[in-house]
C-alpha cells in the first residue's frame, strides 16, 4: 500500500486544488492552442469535417464524455502517473510513460469495448490529435496541481469533437 501512496496522495490533492480565475484564463489559452494545432492538423489530414451534430443525443454525449473519458482519463492519465511540477519538478520519464499508456489505451479500449471504432483509434491522425490532446492535459496538470481543468479541456475536445467535427461518421 505505500507504493501506492503517493498516487492517492496526488488524487486526492488534484480534487482539492481550486482553480482560481487566473488558472481558469490560463487553461482557456491552453486549450485554443491546442485545438488550433489539432484543428488544423484534423482538417489538413481529412481526419475532421464540419459537420455539426447538435441534437438531443449532443446533451448524452456531453454528459457520457465528462465521466468517461474526460474524468476517468483524467485521473488515470495525469494525476495517477505524474507527479505535479511542486511535487517532481523533473518527471521527464513519467510525462513520456503517461503520454504512452494514453496513446496506446486508445486502441486498446476500442478493442476490448468499441471493436467498430478499432480502426479510428488506430489511426495515426486521430493518435496524433490524442497526443496532442494529452500534452495539453499534462501542461495544465503540471502547472496548477489540479485535476479539474485538465477534465475540462479533455470534456470539450471531446464534446466539440463529436458535436462538430464528424466523429458521428467515423464512430
Amino acid at each position: 500500500m505505500r507504493l501506492l501512496e503517493p498516487v492517492f496522495q496526488r488524487v486526492r490533492i488534484g480534487f482539492s486544488q481550486r482553480p482560481n480565475l487566473a488558472t481558469w484564463r490560463m487553461t482557456a489559452i491552453v486549450f485554443v492552442v491546442y485545438a488550433t494545432f489539432a484543428w488544423a492538423f484534423g482538417f489538413g489530414t481529412g481526419l475532421y469535417r464540419f459537420e455539426p451534430a447538435i441534437d438531443g443525443d449532443l446533451l448524452r454525449v456531453a454528459l457520457v464524455a465528462l465521466v468517461l473519458p474526460a474524468l476517468g482519463e483524467e485521473l488515470f492519465f495525469r494525476a495517477a502517473l505524474i507527479p505535479t511540477k511542486e511535487q517532481s519538478p523533473d518527471a521527464w520519464w513519467q510525462i513520456g510513460l503517461a503520454l504512452f499508456l494514453f496513446l496506446i489505451w486508445h486502441p486498446i479500449n476500442a478493442y476490448l469495448f468499441f471493436k467498430t471504432s478499432l480502426t479510428l483509434f488506430s489511426d495515426w491522425r486521430f493518435l496524433t490529435v490524442t497526443g496532442m490532446l494529452g500534452l495539453a492535459c499534462t501542461y495544465v496538470w503540471r502547472l496548477t496541481g489540479s485535476i479539474w481543468p485538465p477534465i475540462v479541456i479533455h470534456w470539450l475536445a471531446v464534446v466539440i469533437w463529436k458535436g462538430m467535427l464528424g466523429a458521428p461518421r467515423l464512430l
